[in-house]
């Protein structure tokens, strides 16, 4: 049995959050508005539009829908999929189910060396379009998959000096 996510939500956010729905409940004609100094967090994921239901150009983008569909239970997660092959699609301007490795090859080399994509994002449409082409039009493997390697960009913390650890504390007023 599968946990569902867990995400952290400070404390004072959830509870604005919930404050805002109750006032809502009270009164529904009234919009909910914060109180003036409170920052309130999302708690539901936003509204995104099953991507079945959107204009499909090709026929082959279609049933990569009902796929995802399938496949995925988020709404969001299938949309995001979704979005990453129609990129692919839009900058070819054709089926692409008819792509081949070279032309994958070089939509990669144009998002990472180009248009500088994170590596987060250039992993995600490496991930959809694996799915289209391996899972959905049963190629064997995905050639131009195995040759990118996307090293993310991990930032390093800001480490203090042990001189600066000593005047923060020595700055500290300890009270009794």
């Amino acid at each position: 049995m599968r946990r569902p996510k867990s995400y952290p939500i400070y404390p004072n956010h959830l509870r604005n959050a919930k404050d805002l729905r109750h006032a809502q409940a009270l009164d529904p004609l009234k919009p909910a508005t914060p109180p003036v100094g409170v920052c309130t967090v999302r708690t539901i994921p936003r509204d995104f539009i099953n991507s079945i239901e959107y204009r499909h150009p090709h026929d082959s983008m279609a049933r990569f829908a009902r796929a995802l569909s399938l496949r995925y239970d988020a709404i969001r997660t299938r949309h995001a999929y979704f979005r990453q092959l129609f990129l692919v699609h839009g900058h070819f301007a054709l089926d692409s189910a008819i792509l081949t490795a070279d032309q994958l090859r070089a939509y990669f080399l144009l998002v990472k060396l180009k248009i500088q994509w994170k590596p987060k994002s250039i992993r995600q449409a490496l991930a959809a379009t694996r799915n289209f082409f391996v899972d959905l039009l049963g190629h064997s493997d995905l050639r131009v998959g195995g040759q990118i390697r996307i090293k993310g960009h991990e930032r390093s913390p800001a480490v203090l000096t042990r001189r600066q650890v000593n005047d923060l504390l020595v700055a500290i007023l300890l009270s009794s």
